[in-house]
């Protein structure tokens, strides 16, 4: 499978589509990680000078004899902080297009030094505040206007990767992009968002049922408890299905893998918390065949994720993951209901009535 992609990467390289090899490549290091042939062509195709390096001190590790690396790796470093110039293609491929003069940024990778994202979402010049843990892929500093604007536009983001031809597009660009920082962004404007919605929902509670409120304290405080509630939905739903995938020799990294499941995954839950918070507000329940169709949505969109993210030898795989970070997700938050005790828990909104 490995050799296949490989194969595949070379072709569109010799074919100058840069972007396409870049991905391909990336997908071989992940299931091989010392595939040698892969890592020297991420260097070819890298813009970053630094980035550069690091994939020919890799190829170095897994080969020292390999001349063509140590020959550029030297040029490199004799050259700093000069712009390197071109790695040389190898292995009998033929060079790709040089790249013109650009004022733009280099293309970020997926395969990158902790605490180099200056264009991660959130991220600051000189003000805001250095986060006090460590998230791989976070910016060096923060601000909290930009964290919820960012974070907001990759929710926009999530929304239209559902398009079709646009969509997959987007969908398998934002892949390239996969980092820690970027799931977990996403994973807490949700929760937040979901959250809100229910803050809405116990403040017309309190209003239409004052009687029925035994107390106006747990009412409030119950939609806070969404958020620790989705996030530990969500991740043990990643993890679960993660690891079912590997034991099917479902090659890809977990968080490409979380990332990729987020996209798809938590704008289905904005859309049925919003459908509840309307239904409520007209009067209706949550119905069984409400949640039993947003489950079938949701477990497609994830098996279509999953042909994007891993790359299984039976097809039909994909809808067993799919089902498993379901499952795992809706298991979880049952359990962390239940650990509550005091919440009714439907879907993703829990409020409170004494």
């Amino acid at each position: 499978m490995g050799q296949d992609l490989l194969q595949e990467g070379i072709a569109a390289f010799q074919a100058g589509d840069r972007a396409k090899a870049r991905e391909l490549f990336m997908l071989v290091a992940e299931i091989d990680s010392k595939n040698e042939r892969a890592w020297y062509y991420l260097a070819v195709l890298e813009p970053d000078t630094a980035l550069r390096r690091q994939y020919l001190e890799r190829v170095l590790t897994i080969n020292p004899k390999n001349e063509k690396a140590r020959e550029v790796l030297d040029r490199l470093k004799a050259r700093e902080p000069a712009v390197a110039e071109p790695v040389p293609t190898a292995f009998g491929a033929a060079p790709a297009p040089r790249p013109q003069a650009s004022s733009e940024q280099p293309r970020s990778s997926r395969i990158r030094s902790l605490h180099a994202q200056d264009d991660a979402p959130g991220a600051v010049q000189g003000t805001g505040f250095a986060l006090p843990f460590n998230i791989p892929g976070a910016p060096l500093r923060v601000s909290p206007q930009k964290v919820a604007r960012d974070g907001i536009g990759l929710l926009r983001t999530g929304f239209q990767t559902f398009g079709r031809a646009a969509g997959v597009t987007l969908f398998t660009g934002e892949l390239g992009k996969a980092t820690w920082w970027r799931f977990w962004l996403l994973s807490v404007v949700v929760a937040v968002v979901v959250a809100l919605l229910g803050f809405a929902t116990s403040i017309v509670i309190v209003l239409r049922f004052p009687q029925a409120v035994s107390s106006i304290f747990k009412i409030l405080l119950t939609p806070l408890l969404t958020i620790p509630i989705i996030l530990g939905m969500e991740y043990a739903g990643v993890y679960a299905s993660h690891r079912w995938a590997m034991t099917k020799n479902g090659g890809g990294s977990l968080v490409r893998h979380a990332y990729g499941v987020a996209l798809r995954w938590l704008p289905l839950v904005v859309v049925y918390a919003a459908i509840n918070f309307v239904l409520f507000l007209l009067g209706a329940s949550v119905t069984v065949a409400l949640f039993i169709l947003m489950a079938l949505i949701a477990v497609v969109q994830l098996a279509s994720t999953m042909d994007k993210v891993r790359m299984f030898y039976d097809p039909q795989q994909k809808w067993f993951t799919a089902g498993i970070m379901f499952a795992g997700a809706v298991i979880t938050g049952v359990i962390i209901a239940i650990l509550i005790g005091s919440l009714i828990f439907t879907g993703t909104i829990p409020y409170m009535i004494g």
